[in-house]
């Protein structure tokens, strides 16, 4: 292959490389917002959005092994369902969450 040839060549190859390490950044950047974006579905409440029971014990099992003092106050609200089902309105879920 002629040295011009073989040069292209080479400097083809080199922008398809770095066309590729583009995309990739972009699909990467891509996956940690919807990542980021499951997690915090994943960790709270979609009404209230309180961490739901699955994060707060792994933020209190954390604490407890951890040198941090902390206190907690828990509320169980009995019926809660029946309390939030009025509610279901822009407004109703607002009070709610207050």
């Amino acid at each position: 292959m002629p040295l011009e040839a073989s040069m292209i060549s080479d400097v083809a190859d080199d922008i398809a490389v770095a066309i590729t390490a583009h995309e990739v950044v972009h699909l990467n950047r891509q996956l940690t917002k919807t990542n980021q974006r499951l997690e915090g579905l994943a960790h709270t409440d979609p009404l209230t959005k309180c961490w739901n029971r699955y994060y707060t014990e792994l933020v209190m099992e954390d604490l407890i092994h951890s040198s941090i003092s902390f206190a907690m106050l828990m509320f169980d609200i009995d019926d809660f369902k029946r309390l939030t089902i009025p509610m279901a309105t822009p407004s109703g879920m607002i009070s709610c969450v207050i």
